[in-house]
C-alpha cells in the first residue's frame, strides 16, 4: 500500500475520532439519538474525495454516538457546495442529527468574493477536520520573486490547473490589504 493511501486513511480515522469526540456524548446526558437517524450530507455527488470522506465516517461514527442511531449520507451537489450549506443554515435540524462535509472553498467564499450566500459561514459550529490542506503560492527558483512583497512591486503572472479557485482570490485580496475590506489579522 503507498504511504500517501496509508496517511490518508490515518487522517480519515483522526478525522471520524474528532467529529465523534464534538458531537454529545452520553455521560454528558445532552441528549440520545436512540430511534433517530443522523444524515451527513456531501456537497457533490457520489464518488469523489469528500463523499469517500462522508461514508468512511458514517461507517464508523454510529459506535461513538450515544443511542447508536442509524447514520445515512446524502449528496445534495450544486452551485459548488452553496446550495447544501444553504440547507445547512436555513433548513436543517439543529439537534445534532444533520451535518456537512463541507467544501473547504465554502467557508472562504465570504471573505474572497462579494456574492451574496444563503448562509454566514462564521455561524457554523466546527466538529473536526479529515484532512489537513496547506494552500500555497510557489515561484520559480531563477525569478526575481523571493517573498509576498515581491508580487506587490511588480506583477507576477500565475497559472493554475483548474479556474481560478478560492486560494487565488484569497492572495489577490491579501494582496489588496485594507481596500479590500479583509482582516489580516483574523
Amino acid at each position: 500500500m503507498k504511504p500517501s493511501i496509508l496517511i490518508q486513511r490515518a487522517l480519515l480515522a483522526a478525522g471520524a475520532m474528532a467529529l465523534a469526540s464534538a458531537l454529545p456524548t452520553a455521560a454528558g446526558a445532552v441528549e440520545s439519538f436512540v430511534g433517530k437517524t443522523v444524515t451527513i450530507y456531501v456537497p457533490v455527488a457520489p464518488g469523489g474525495g469528500y463523499d469517500t470522506y462522508a461514508r468512511l465516517v458514517a461507517r464508523h461514527i454510529r459506535k461513538h454516538l450515544p443511542g447508536r442511531p442509524t447514520v445515512i449520507v446524502k449528496n445534495m451537489p450544486g452551485a459548488g457546495g452553496i446550495i447544501l450549506a444553504g440547507h445547512l443554515y436555513t433548513a436543517a435540524a439543529k439537534d445534532g442529527t444533520e451535518f456537512a462535509v463541507l467544501q473547504d472553498a465554502n467557508l472562504f467564499q465570504q471573505l474572497t468574493t462579494n456574492q451574496q450566500l444563503p448562509y454566514d459561514a462564521r455561524r457554523f459550529g466546527y466538529l473536526g477536520a479529515l484532512e489537513k490542506f496547506v494552500p500555497m503560492v510557489l515561484a520559480w527558483h531563477t525569478t526575481q520573486f523571493r517573498t509576498f512583497d515581491d508580487t506587490k512591486k511588480q506583477s507576477m503572472s500565475v497559472g493554475s490547473t483548474r479556474r481560478i479557485g478560492w486560494i487565488v482570490r484569497l492572495v489577490l485580496r491579501l494582496h489588496e490589504g485594507a481596500e479590500a475590506g479583509l482582516d489580516r489579522r483574523q
